[in-house]
Formats: C-alpha cells, structure tokens, sequence
C-alpha cells in the first residue's frame, strides 16, 4: 500500500508505504521524505534507533487542522490476541508516535473500519471486530490530535454491538451517522447459538455513549436481503422457513413457530432458470431483481388485521443488501 500526503511538512507530500511482513499477520508502516535527491525516513526517523511500526488497518487524516495528516494505526496480534489503537504525526520538529490506547483482549482481527468527521476536529472510528468464527462487535474511538476517548471500553456498552453474523456498521439510513448492528433472537428462537435460530437485527446509532435504535430488520444473508420490521411487529411477528427453497414466512408469535394460520407476509428468492411452481407464483409479485436474483411477495388476504400490511407497505420496507 502506497499513499502520499503531507505528514512531515505542509509544502510537500510525503510518501507512506504500508508492507506485508514474512511469518506475521500485521504490516510495517514507514514514512519516506525526498530531500534534495534522496529519499530518507522520516518514520522511524533514520537518525535514531527507532523500531519499525506494524498495524493492521490504517487510517489517514487531518485530526488538528495544521495541513498535515497523521496516521491512525489499528494493531492486532493474532498470537496473543492483543489490540490497540496508536496516532503517529508530526510533533515538536519529527514525526513520531502521540497517543496509545489499548484494547480489549480477545479481538481476532478487523473485518472494516469506518470513520466520520467530529466537530472541532478529529474522526470517530468503528472498527468492525471479529470475535470468533461467528461473532463479531465494533470499538468505538473518538480519535483527535491529542487524545483517544474509548467509548466501547466498559463491557456492557461493547456487548450492545455484538451480533453472531457478519453485518457491518455502515449509514444505513444515509443521514451521515454510521449504524453499528445489534443481534437478539427473535421470538421462538430461545437462543443465539440454537441451530438454524433468525435473529433480529437492531441497527442503533450512539451519541454521547447512548444507544438510538434507529430501526430493526431481518437479514438474509444468503440471498442478499432485508425487512426492515414496522414497529408494530417487534416482538409480536417472527419468521420461519418453509418447505420451498428460499422462501420466509412471517407469522404473528402465538407461543409456537408452527403457526400457519397467522401468516402475514411471505418473500421468495428465486434464480431467473429456477423451476417456480404455478401454484405458488402465481399468488407472488415480483418486487425487485437482482442480478439473476428474483425478489417476490405474497400478502395473504386474511393477514390479522391488527398487523397486517398492504403490498405497497410491504415493498417498502424491504431492502436489497449492498
């Protein structure tokens, strides 16, 4: 990885090499400068002894305003399991580290890192961690010139970031504020770890360490979809899969997944060559497509009145996964 931007100086671009390291998961990071006609490091700084810096994920911005960027460089070892979060810029004539804010334990790697500005300068990060074969959180960093506030440091505030699913924060609603998802089971599924359990995924927005649930969803992964759940259905509605490949039923939770009496939506995913029954099909409407994806749905005529939803209500509340 190769960039240049103004780290050492304002009035020319440094270059910053990020390498593969032999027998490590994390890269060495170095700072290069050309002054007259050779290239020296400025980071480390070639005049001293300093060692090589290594990160895994790296980002690179203007936390102070000065015209000149700095590094902010996510560490992990996978040998020990051991995270943190450092700041390199250019600090009292040489580039040099700032600030260094462990980690918890535990992290098996970065799945992404996103990043949005902070009024009066500096970036809040969300770093998408993965946790275990199939678990995954986001560290929340507010990242300025001279410090790193922690916000997901406490257990009990990162726990409200944990889902079992590779779902990353992203601005789902693209008002500007990053989303972090949240899994809980949803109704008749007793546990995250039951085989073939749905969840309920809550994507939450955190201000001033408050969690906003800004809505909850269902999420297909396999097929590359989602409900978003009219408030109405939350904790009342579940879903279930049927015999026919592809296909969720959402039915009203009646102390029992088998309900086939209180259906209230239906969405099938079919290939463009697949077989589609008559019978079925002929009940469904083709909302959406996608590649050689097909997207239906079927809203039976005696869906409980209480929770029952048009087709154009319907449509609306569902979303193709970018």
């Amino acid at each position: 990885r190769v960039m240049f931007e103004n780290v050492s100086s304002v009035d020319r671009k440094d270059m910053i090499i990020g390498w593969n390291l032999i027998n490590r998961a994390e890269k060495g990071v170095g700072i290069y400068s050309y002054e007259g006609e050779k290239l020296v490091s400025v980071y480390p700084d070639e005049t001293t002894s300093d060692d090589m810096d290594t990160y895994s994920e790296m980002v690179v911005e203007d936390l102070n305003g000065d015209l000149r960027k700095e590094l902010i460089l996510l560490k992990n070892s996978t040998s020990t399991l051991r995270s943190s979060v450092r700041t390199v810029g250019y600090r009292l004539g040489r580039v040099q580290p700032l600030v260094d804010q462990p980690l918890r334990d535990g992290i098996m790697g970065y799945s992404q890192i996103e990043s949005t500005s902070l009024e009066g300068g500096g970036v809040k990060l969300y770093a998408d961690v993965y946790l275990g074969e199939s678990m995954m959180g986001t560290e929340m960093l507010q990242v300025t010139a001279d410090e790193i506030i922690y916000e997901t440091q406490e257990d009990e505030v990162f726990n409200l970031t944990m889902r079992s699913s590779d779902l990353p924060s992203r601005d789902v609603n693209e008002d500007g504020i990053i989303e972090v998802p949240y899994n809980t089971p949803l109704p008749g599924y007793d546990s995250e770890v039951e085989d073939g359990a749905l969840y309920l995924t809550h994507y939450n927005q955190w201000e001033e360490g408050q969690c906003i649930e800004i809505f909850s969803a269902v999420v297909n992964h396999e097929n590359g979809y989602m409900f978003i759940m009219p408030p109405q259905w939350v904790d009342q509605v579940t879903v279930v899969t049927t015999f026919v490949s592809n296909e969720w039923k959402f039915i009203r939770f009646n102390e029992t997944l088998e309900n086939d009496s209180d259906a209230l939506l239906y969405i099938n995913v079919y290939s463009e060559d697949e077989y589609k029954d008559r019978n079925t099909i002929s009940q469904r409407t083709l909302v959406d497509t996608k590649g050689i994806f097909e997207y239906y749905m079927y809203v039976p005529e005696n869906a409980d009145p209480e929770l029952a939803l048009t087709l154009e209500q319907a449509r609306e509340q569902f979303q193709l996964l970018v």
